[in-house]
């Protein structure tokens, strides 16, 4: 897989910042305005149920690339928010996109959301394939 890289790695699609990348080697976040880019196949290990359906938004065009190979995003719809997805390399979501559509798949509801570090241990986990603490409480909600 060729990677575009900036001298410090991937670079942010938004803000163009270095993006820093997860111990987990499953995404990379954006610490400037808080996105995050999870590598293919990451996604759908990430949601607990079925993965929510994606449909293009052909119409749409794009202004930002991907962060690894330079080739403008293409827009997405799942549970009503508009995504940008690279089919080689990934999905990215803006400031707190994952969390909101993690949190409305899972409980339902979807005004739910996911705190920062609820999200973060949540897609560690997925690529770790680690089971959550017994008493943790910051598992994704369930309906």
């Amino acid at each position: 897989m060729v990677y575009r890289k900036s001298g410090h790695g991937l670079e942010c699609p938004r803000c163009a910042t270095a993006l820093a990348p997860d111990r987990t080697g499953g995404f990379h976040l954006c610490r400037q305005c808080g996105g995050l880019w999870l590598h293919a196949g990451v996604f759908d290990r990430v949601t607990t149920r079925p993965a929510p359906p994606r449909h293009w938004l052909w119409w749409r065009r794009n202004r930002i690339v991907c962060p690894a190979c330079a080739q403008p995003l293409r827009a997405i719809l799942c549970n009503d928010l508009a995504l940008d997805e690279c089919a080689d390399h990934g999905l990215w979501f803006d400031g707190g996109e994952l969390a909101r559509l993690l949190a409305a798949a899972e409980s339902g509801d979807p005004s739910a959301e996911l705190t920062s570090d609820q999200l973060l241990e949540h897609v560690r986990r997925a690529v770790t394939g680690a089971a959550p603490p017994a008493d943790s409480g910051d598992e994704p909600p369930r309906g």
